[in-house]
């Protein structure tokens, strides 16, 4: 963390964690299989995928964006309203 100007804090996010939001900052223009539980598997030699209806608001959710290397960051940004 460092201190931005006039005093705002600046917070960076850890690798692989750009594309992380709580469930209940999930857009609701987008369907659930948009997103991703954290136990859900993208890469590796078993890629598996893990339902997410019937989850509480405060699960920390992956937004799938990964998966779309050139619009990923257009992807992040419309998909939750804070990460």
């Amino acid at each position: 963390m460092a201190q931005g100007p006039a005093g705002e804090l600046v917070i960076l996010k850890l690798h692989r964690s750009v594309d992380w939001c709580l469930l209940q900052h999930r857009s609701p223009r987008y369907q659930l299989d948009e997103f991703a539980d954290l136990r859900e598997r993208l890469f590796g030699s078993r890629a598996y995928t893990v339902g997410l209806t019937g989850q509480p608001d405060d699960l920390l959710i992956r937004l799938r964006a990964l998966e779309h290397w050139n619009d990923a960051w257009r992807r992040v940004k419309s998909r939750a309203s804070e990460l």
